[in-house]
């Protein structure tokens, strides 16, 4: 009968070997049983290997016949034990108990329970998947790299976005720079026509009023006033102050001055010496300081706020002689900036050099006052960062702030723009980019482990059948919770490939220690049976005959189970109702579970070498496609640097166009210069022709009254002769006593016929005077209009040239526009060489791991083979 004590502790079975004898008669069969603790015994080893391997996939109903075959087995063994105990105390009843011992340790602790929930080990297979590992490295440097694409694209974006903002206040600027630059020229030029007046040493007022409002209405855009004021008596000698000035009229009240009369009754003049006494105001006060020209800061003049430039007369000598100067309304400097900076959003401001306000589209009202930079929260802060730096770029309270300086002012415009608008789209386009780029790159990594898992599952679903338990086989032996088994797997942090190695190498590894344990228990079981033996002869000689009996049937047993020793597992010892006939029974269960592990194995064996063969090749495709990626990777990387090479010889060709372009707009503006300089001494010959005009029609007046006191003079003389003929009538009527009278009566005739004479000459002279008068008069007029036209041709040549210069502007700007886009397509083409290079890298990586499976595929194969050549030794049919 089996029976068990403890199923925590240990098994004990009854032994039916012959007991120590009681008495010296060898008929006694009344000999005690001993009850002996069962550490372990080759049967016992063997049936728990072989329900270690059973598949998990048997049917309860199979396995609950063979637990039925097995408990029937175990209480036949128990029935033959009985009978051959009787037996042998009959023979023997003073002979020692056999003990069957085998070494320590085989049910003690050594072989510690592997038994894991399945959820434990499903979510242990996920964790510790090749698949997953593989997913996650390959996905976790995916990531890093797209996170790096992704900053990088940021950045670019940002600073494109940047790029933009400052190219658009740059154009704001120049637009600016050049109305200014004509309001300047324009000074200039007037400053130039009035110091060639003074020199010619013009004196009339009118004449210098004239050329003021000439000037005028050649005004550049942006102008409001524009005029000359001289120191005293320095231009206009006959008075100590003279300023002509004429601006437009703003409808403000208060305005000094007079309407012109149509088509110029929206013009005002003033003579700002009765109207302003400009001597005492700060913007001559300023210039006659430092005869220098200046824009002034913005000032209010009548309630209007506007900014005012000013430019020195001086004579040969350097004397100063006055000065010209042109007006601003800051409200036109105001209109030039208030379209937004960038996609609709954003404002353009501009500061004086002293951080006087004067633009300010966020707040017109606060821009129309006289205030600064520290009325304005933003502006100061800004202004505190610009210092004296000509350009730059900041980000400070929720905006970008770009600003450059306004050459010849001094001034300052900014653009400000808030960071939600330059980095909402940039976030939009990096998320969506880097996302989408992930997305496929999981989906791609997903699939390939999807396959590689279809290749692996078939060898895990045998390994998982390899190492389950069959707990209902346990049962049957009272050993459902000892601790049976082979040592536990260090599963934690294996994957699919470490797990079927290390369980192949375990199943090698009990498969030699159970030969070697049959091998030790054979000789044990020898040498115990010649101790027996031995024993048996020393009892008496009455038993000789049983213990040779014994001896022989235990000799007949050794050579039996000799061949197993040697692999041949088909061999069944026979079985007699003696001792060794219950041993040859245990031999017999224990070669059976052999056999049947072995066949397992080879099964198994067989599956993992066709499994691992076809994943191999799999692999070492997988291989060569990833190699023949990276050298497709390799050549589009060499095509891109290429096409980048391309694009910077490109680039390089612009900024050479750009430059040419710069040198062409350079010798149009000294073409303009030129022509202005023309333009003002065609003015000067003009007014000179005016007033050479104006004295020789004075001479033509004068010749007439010259003309007029003739005739008179020639009546006085013809009533001079008739007065001295009627005197000489008289005294030729007095005799004697008129002759006296009329001598000299005859005397005046005389002197009235000279004068008469004389007369006559003179007329005769200031005729020819009048008609060479009219005629210079004439050639007066034609050469002023000669002048007129000369006058217009030249302002049509510099319109022309004007043009030329726009075109050339232009012609720049789309040069820069493409040197700019050659070196944005530069830096995306370096974006797009180094995601290559990343791409190549990945393909390199790939293909070097999927190298390594390779490996680990082949050592497994070698596993394989060296365990089927293990088991193939054993003979089990």
């Amino acid at each position: 009968m089996l029976k068990s004590t403890s199923v925590e502790d240990k098994v004990y079975v009854m032994s039916q070997l012959p007991s120590e004898p009681t008495s010296t008669n060898t008929n006694n069969h009344s000999s005690p049983k001993n009850l002996e603790p069962l550490q372990s015994t080759p049967a016992v080893v063997a049936e728990n290997e072989a329900m270690r391997w059973v598949d998990v996939a048997e049917s309860e109903r199979v396995t609950s016949q063979k637990s039925m075959t097995a408990d029937g087995q175990a209480s036949d063994l128990q029935a033959n034990s009985q009978t051959n105990s009787q037996t042998n105390s009959q023979a023997n009843s003073q002979a020692a108990p056999l003990a069957t011992e085998v070494p320590n340790g085989w049910l003690s602790g050594s072989l510690p329970n592997v038994v894991v929930p399945q959820s434990r080990k499903l979510r242990v297979r996920l964790r510790n998947s090749i698949g997953s590992k593989l997913f996650f490295y390959v996905l976790g440097g995916a990531l890093v790299g797209l996170g790096g694409m992704s900053y990088f694209f940021y950045q670019t974006l940002e600073n494109q976005a940047e790029t933009k903002i400052q190219d658009k206040l740059s154009t704001k600027v120049e637009t600016i720079q050049t109305q200014l630059a004509k309001a300047e020229q324009s000074v200039v030029s007037l400053a130039s026509a009035v110091q060639t007046l003074q020199r010619q040493e013009i004196d009339d007022p009118e004449a210098y009023r004239d050329l003021a409002f000439d000037f005028f209405k050649q005004r550049p855009e942006l102008t409001m006033g524009l005029g000359f004021g001289q120191t005293p008596n320095r231009i206009v000698t006959s008075r100590q102050w003279y300023y002509p000035y004429f601006y437009l009229d703003q409808k403000v009240e208060g305005q000094i001055g007079q309407l012109l009369p149509s088509p110029y009754q929206n013009v005002r003049y003033a003579e700002l010496w009765q109207e302003d006494r400009y001597p005492e105001q700060d913007y001559y006060k300023q210039l006659v300081e430092t005869k220098q020209p200046q824009w002034y800061e913005p000032y209010k003049w009548y309630g209007i706020k506007i900014t005012t430039y000013a430019h020195p007369i001086v004579d040969d000598r350097n004397n100063l002689l006055g000065l010209a100067t042109l007006d601003v309304n800051v409200t036109a400097i105001r209109e030039q900036v208030q379209d937004p900076v960038l996609n609709d959003k954003g404002y353009y401001a501009i500061l004086s050099e002293q951080g006087n306000v004067l633009a300010y589209p966020p707040d017109p009202q606060k821009a129309n006052e006289l205030v600064s930079h520290k009325d304005i929260p933003q502006l100061d802060a800004i202004w505190q960062k610009i210092g004296a730096e000509k350009t730059g770029f900041v980000q400070m309270g929720g905006n970008y702030w770009a600003f450059q300086r306004v050459d010849g002012t001094n001034w300052v415009m900014l653009a400000a723009v808030p960071t939600s608008v330059v980095t909402n789209p940039v976030l939009a386009s990096t998320f969506a980019s880097a996302l989408g780029a992930g997305g496929i790159l999981a989906v791609v990594v997903l699939l390939f482990i999807r396959r590689l898992n279809q290749r692996l599952q078939p060898l895990l679903d045998q390994c998982d059948r390899l190492a389950e338990t069959d707990s209902q086989r346990l049962k049957r032996l009272g050993l459902e919770n000892e601790a049976i088994g082979f040592e536990q797997m260090e599963i934690q942090n294996a994957d699919e490939l470490e797990i079927v190695t290390k369980s192949f190498q375990q199943v090698t590894t009990r498969l030699d220690d159970s030969f070697k344990a049959l091998e030790e228990t054979n000789k044990e079981l020898e040498q115990r049976v010649e101790e027996r033996t031995l024993e048996l002869k020393q009892a008496q000689a009455a038993t000789e005959k049983d213990k040779q009996t014994l001896q022989r049937r235990a000799l007949e047993l050794l050579r039996e189970v000799d061949p197993i020793s040697k692999g041949d597992l088909t061999i069944r010892a026979k079985v007699t109702p003696d001792e060794i006939g219950t041993l040859a029974d245990s031999y017999n269960a224990t070669v059976a579970s052999l056999r049947k592990i072995v066949t397992q194995v080879q099964d198994a064996a067989a599956q993992v070498t066709e499994t691992t063969t076809g994943s191999a090749a799999y692999i070492q495709a997988l291989s060569v496609e990833a190699s023949r990626q990276a050298v497709e990777m390799a050549a589009a990387l060499h095509r891109i640097e290429d096409m980048a090479e391309v694009v910077r010889t490109v680039g390089v060709n612009a900024e050479q166009a750009e430059a040419m372009v710069q040198q062409a707009a350079e010798t149009v503006q000294a073409g303009d210069a030129a022509m202005n300089r023309t333009v003002d001494g065609i003015q000067t010959i003009r007014a000179t022709v005016a007033e050479t005009a104006k004295k020789v029609k004075h001479l033509g007046e004068s010749s007439q009254k010259i003309s007029a006191v003739v005739e008179l003079i020639s009546a006085f003389a013809s009533q001079t002769n008739m007065l001295a003929l009627n005197a000489s009538i008289e005294a030729s009527r007095a005799g004697e006593a008129g002759r006296g009278f009329a001598v000299v009566a005859s005397e005046v005739r005389a002197l009235a016929q000279r004068s008469a004479e004389a007369t006559e000459e003179i007329r005769q002279l200031v005729a020819a005077i009048q008609s060479e008068t009219n005629e210079v008069v004439v050639a007066m007029e034609s050469g002023t209009e000669q002048v007129v036209i000369g006058t217009k041709l030249v302002d049509e040549t510099r319109q022309s040239l004007n043009q030329i210069t726009a075109t050339s502007r232009k012609i720049s700007e789309l040069v820069e526009a493409i040197a700019q886009a050659t070196v944005v397509q530069t830096e995306a083409t370096d974006t797009v060489t180094q995601t290559v290079k990343n791409v190549a890298e990945a393909a390199n990586k790939t293909s070097a791991e999927a190298a390594q499976v390779a490996s680990s595929f082949d050592h497994l194969q070698e596993v394989a083979q060296s365990l089927q050549a293990s088991v193939r030794r054993f003979k089990i049919s």
